[in-house]
Order: C-alpha cells, then structure tokens, then sequence
C-alpha cells in the first residue's frame, strides 16, 4: 500500500451578529515537520514529491492505514462552539494492495471524543466516508467536508456515529 497525504485542513466560522462571520483556518503542509500527526510505521515525512513538496509517505503491508492528530490544539476541541466546520484532506494513491493485487478501500475521516464515553466505550465518533479509493493511480486529490452545524443532536447527512446506542 503506498499512499501520500499532503495537506490537513480543518476550517472553522462563526457568527459574530449582524451578519458578520469569522472564518478560523488551520493547515498542516508538512513542510515544518509532522505537526502532532501521527501515521502507522511504515511512515515517512518527505520534504520532497508532494504538491508541492512536504507530506507523509506510507508503506504499509496490511489493510488499512490511519493518520491521527490527538494532541494539537488546532485539530483537538470542540467543535461545537463554531457555527460550521470543514475539514479538507489532499490523498494520492499509487498502490493499495498486496500480493499482486490492487484492492479498493474506504477513505474516512473519524472524530473522537475520549472524555465521556458512556459504560463500555473508550470513546464515541461520528465518520464521514468520503469514498473508496482505487486499487491504483489516485493523482493528488482534495477530499473536504462541511458539518453545517457542529452543536447539533443529530448526525448530519452522510455521517454515521459509533459509541453509542439510540434505544428510543
């Protein structure tokens, strides 16, 4: 499996009465380091290759890969204070397969919330299924998702959750 991340993005707005709204943006482009990011061994920052150049560079033998931030700032809190949040992603695939074989997987974003998982839980998330990357040959492509309203009890189109159960 050989796949590059290059650019993380998570954009948040809210509204400041009358109209007006502040956009918060954040980037991590791997130019100045993994920035927290964290992938499966296998991993590499490259300063090199990437559009333009710096991203991380997976090899892994297995059937799945998962990049995750749990420790800055920028990509950890509570998104709920915002009146929206993107999230945009930039993946290229050269290979997804092992043996000879190119296989298709799913590309998820999956948010996490470890501080009040209920009995039996570590955490709850709500996912996002972007869609299942090709075998091979994904030239560098920009995946964003907006949650049009992050406070809401209800998960918004095309997100699933984990975590928890509705036994209404």
């Amino acid at each position: 499996m050989t796949v590059f991340i290059r650019l993380v993005t998570v954009a948040a707005a809210a509204s400041l009465g009358a109209g007006a709204v502040a956009t918060d943006s954040y980037t991590t482009d791997f130019e100045s380091g993994a920035d927290n990011w964290i992938a499966y061994a296998g991993s590499a920052l490259e300063p090199t290759g990437g559009n333009p150049d710096g991203h991380i560079h997976t090899v892994f033998s297995d059937f799945g890969i998962t990049y995750r931030n749990n420790t800055n700032p920028n990509f950890v809190m509570d998104y709920s204070a915002f009146d929206s949040v993107t999230f945009s992603i930039d993946v290229k695939v050269e290979s997804i397969g092992s043996f000879g074989l190119f296989n298709p997987r799913p590309w998820v974003i999956e948010l996490r919330d470890y501080d009040n998982p209920p009995a039996g839980y570590n955490y709850v998330s709500v996912w996002h299924e972007f869609m299942w990357l090709p075998g091979t040959g994904l030239p560098w492509t920009t995946f964003d998702v907006t949650i049009d309203d992050p406070s809401a009890v209800d998960l918004p189109a095309g997100w699933g959750g984990d975590g928890a159960s509705d036994l209404a």
